[in-house]
């Protein structure tokens, strides 16, 4: 997750329930539980959906089109009583938060772009062997000079000269590029 300024997180929440009306009355008492304290806000993130998270919340505002009006994701379990899940979170400041905030077009609205966090994306390290990696230069490099054979002969067709000489140069120079097929296909049996 990334670190978002306590500052700003605290600066949106006072923007956000100003300008929005909630479904339910005590989503803006949790919002401001949070914004009460600076250590507590400092583990309140912004996220696109609350359900993937332990103590994600779904706060949803008048203008949304949502059949929820909140939600508490706990572990294994969903909590629909605000007041249940405001006296959760008030005994639990030490948990970290995930809130979702449902109102019309949250995409849109810079301010909660500015705070919403995105999960880091696990990057995976993928080892080809030679013979897989000459293979997809090779299939690139077919893929190009039939691309470029469509191009010249659209240019034919449409009396494009200029277009028709320049694609010919490309042609020719992405023949001589052609790798060294390291590998045969073999046809499977019948």
């Amino acid at each position: 997750m990334e670190n978002i300024p306590v500052e700003l997180k605290a600066e949106f929440i006072s923007w956000f329930c100003g300008k929005y009306q909630f479904k339910h009355h005590v989503c803006t008492w949790i919002l401001n539980h949070f914004l009460s304290n600076k250590e507590l806000l400092s583990r309140v993130h912004f996220v696109e959906d609350a359900s993937q998270y332990d103590n994600g919340i779904l706060i949803v505002t008048q203008c949304a089109q949502s059949v929820y009006n909140f939600t508490l994701y706990k572990k294994e379990t969903m909590v629909k009583d605000t007041d249940k899940a405001f006296y959760y979170i008030r005994s639990n400041r030490e948990y970290h938060y995930y809130i979702q905030l449902s109102f019309h077009q949250p995409l849109m609205c810079t301010p909660f772009l500015d705070v919403l966090e995105t999960p880091k994306k696990e990057t995976k390290k993928v080892v080809i062997s030679e013979a897989t990696e000459n293979f997809l230069e090779y299939t690139l490099y077919e893929f190009k000079v039939n691309q470029l054979k469509r191009q010249i002969d659209h240019s034919l067709i449409q009396n494009e000269k200029e277009s028709f000489y320049l694609l010919s140069h490309t042609y020719n120079e992405t023949l001589k590029q052609k790798p060294f097929q390291k590998f045969e296909i073999i046809p499977s049996p019948r």
